[in-house]
């Protein structure tokens, strides 16, 4: 079997970016693209092959359908696009999946994913629904291409604790474990829990902070997700460092 990966969003129907959803200076795309990428590390730590579908390039979504459908595909592969919802209320918050009008398959595919998101992480299940109740009538990614798809709303990005959530790189690996989740269980297949690389890839081990980090990810104040990224910025930086300093404090180290 094979997984394709679709990030949503990328480029509008006229060439222009579409980044989706904004809010508080955090769009959708930018969020999708690192979900897209933790769930490919994880799928392929399953032993499931797969295919990213506009994560690395800004595509259309007539160009997305076209190059799964030109793809070497069969009959037991699936599909998954990654969006974030958004809403005019910032009450508005959970997870929610959409499937091909009619086609069980879809359904089925959608349900799991769905559930196994809610469930890991911790997330109102909003429930599914079929594409002909969108407004738009129809969802292109779901019913245009040849294999079983689901197309997945991870949270809202209107909501503080869920863009909080979705933009923390400690915690936005809850969304691609639970999409990787949903996936292996509509195969009826044994999900092993991703291995966390031992260090992140992107801190060097002599940076200034590197111990103070260490220290946090030892005491599980940090982990260390999947992809292997911590994301270094200076506010993350000091994070960590006035974390290791209460750390020390406490346990008299």
């Amino acid at each position: 079997m094979k997984l394709y990966v679709v990030a949503g969003h990328g480029k509008g129907r006229f060439g222009r970016r579409d980044n989706g959803a904004s809010f508080n200076g955090t769009n959708e795309r930018d969020e999708v693209v690192e979900i897209a990428k933790e769930l490919i590390v994880i799928m392929q730590q399953q032993g499931v092959k797969t295919e990213a579908i506009g994560v690395d390039e800004r595509l259309t979504l007539s160009q997305k359908v076209k190059k799964v459908a030109d793809s070497v595909w069969k009959p037991e592969d699936v599909l998954v696009s990654i969006h974030i919802n958004s809403a005019s209320s910032e009450a508005a918050k959970g997870v929610e999946g959409w499937y091909m009008d009619g086609n069980p398959a879809s359904s089925d595919l959608t349900d799991w994913i769905t559930s196994k998101v809610s469930d890991e992480t911790g997330l109102t299940n909003r429930g599914i629904k079929p594409d002909t109740s969108n407004r738009h009538k129809r969802l292109a990614i779901v019913r245009d291409v040849p294999v079983p798809a689901c197309l997945i709303e991870c949270g809202f990005l209107t909501n503080e604790f869920e863009r909080g959530m979705l933009t923390d790189p400690q915690r936005d690996d809850a969304f691609a474990i639970g999409i990787a989740k949903g996936i292996m269980a509509y195969f009826d297949k044994l999900f092993n829990e991703p291995q966390s690389p031992e260090w992140y890839s992107d801190v060097p081990m002599d940076v200034w902070y590197a111990s103070d980090l260490k220290l946090c990810v030892d005491e599980g104040i940090f982990k260390i997700p999947s992809n292997g990224k911590f994301n270094p910025t200076p506010i993350r930086a000091e994070q960590a460092t006035i974390m290791a300093r209460h750390l020390r404090n406490h346990h008299n180290l």
